[in-house]
């Protein structure tokens, strides 16, 4: 009496009221009739308009702060989310290094992200959420900026 029609993301169940008065006719019965309520019941479902799934917008990488300069220096603390890289550009000077020590609001040290003594760009990315500041330590001129992913 019941059958099951897959449509869409739901199931639709179509009420075999219908179809069983067809039976009954043919069956032998012509003068059987759908009372009022028989019909409006027989009537199948309408499936409810669905909404295509939209897709979040694509994430893009953010500027959440920009240093430059030679030598040491810690930065100011800035708070990124999950998905966050540090980019840099380091000219070393006749006996160039770059480090990049990542620490934790409250003065954890929670990484390197660098360690070089070769010029040109680079990134190291990040996977924690947080509120942080970088040391620097370079004998070279250098810049360096922290993205987020939002």
């Amino acid at each position: 009496m019941f059958k099951k029609i897959a449509i869409g993301f739901g199931v639709l169940i179509v009420l075999g009221v219908i179809a069983s008065a067809g039976a009954d006719r043919e069956q032998g019965d012509p003068d059987r009739t759908l009372t009022p309520a028989a019909a409006a019941t027989s009537a199948a479902p309408t499936a409810a308009p669905t909404a295509a799934p939209t897709q979040a917008p694509e994430k893009q990488w953010v500027v959440v702060k920009e240093w430059s300069g030679d030598g040491i220096k810690d930065t100011e603390k800035f708070t990124v989310g999950g998905e966050w890289r540090i980019d840099w550009d380091f000219t070393p000077g006749q006996f160039g290094i770059m480090q990049v020590y990542v620490y934790s609001d409250g003065g954890q040290l929670i990484g390197l992200a660098a360690n070089t003594q070769k010029a040109g760009p680079d990134t190291s990315f990040q996977h924690q959420a947080g509120t942080y500041y970088l040391k620097i330590n370079s004998s070279g001129a250098w810049k360096v900026a922290v993205q987020d992913r939002r």
